[in-house]
């Protein structure tokens, strides 16, 4: 084999192993993302149907890219509800805004479910009138799934997807957050 060759498969192999190592630092920090709420007031899940914004905080030093971002509200272990935000790469050690839209299956609008998981879940002081209690799911039958994906190489997803139920969500949202790295 001539020197050049020789020389030509050993860059092909380094530059292949950065990629590769790349893409699996996505796959094994996308574990260590958390999830918190921007605001001094308790989490509501109609604020974030009217702007409020979620943060991330990536407490590793490289980057991470999140191409999926969904959380789904559910009644039956079916979607009722679901929050999308756009992909975005998270800086190292440092927290990330993201803004995303609410949905419901058939157009329906997710306000009233979403004001109805508030008033159940989150602050007791909130009046919420206008929940539709009638799309809530019982507190048994209930849940909140995240689900974080990345893409490995361009070409495969991976997702991650973790259902907590409605009381531990809300607490995870609104939990002391002065030990992470990126505060």
């Amino acid at each position: 084999m001539n020197l050049y060759l020789k020389m030509a498969a050993i860059a092909a192999a380094a530059l292949l192993g950065i990629f590769a190592g790349y893409h699996a630092w996505d796959v094994m920090a996308i574990h260590d993302v958390v999830l918190h709420h921007t605001h001094a007031h308790p989490f509501s899940l109609y604020g974030l149907e009217r702007g409020d914004s979620i943060v991330f905080c990536n407490p590793s030093p490289f980057y991470v890219e999140l191409d999926v971002v969904r959380l789904e509200v559910l009644r039956g272990g079916e979607a009722i509800a679901a929050y999308d935000a756009p992909p975005r790469m998270l800086p190292p050690s440092r927290v990330y805004a993201v803004n995303g839209t609410f949905t419901a299956p058939l157009g329906e609008d997710p306000g009233g479910i979403l004001l109805g998981m508030d008033e159940l879940y989150g602050d007791p002081g909130l009046d919420l009138s206008g929940a539709d209690h009638e799309a809530l799911p019982p507190p048994d039958d209930a849940g909140v799934r995240l689900t974080l994906g990345t893409q490995v190489a361009g070409v495969s997803l991976y997702t991650e997807t973790v259902t907590h139920e409605p009381a531990d969500f809300y607490a995870m949202m609104d939990g002391d957050i002065s030990g992470l790295p990126c505060y």
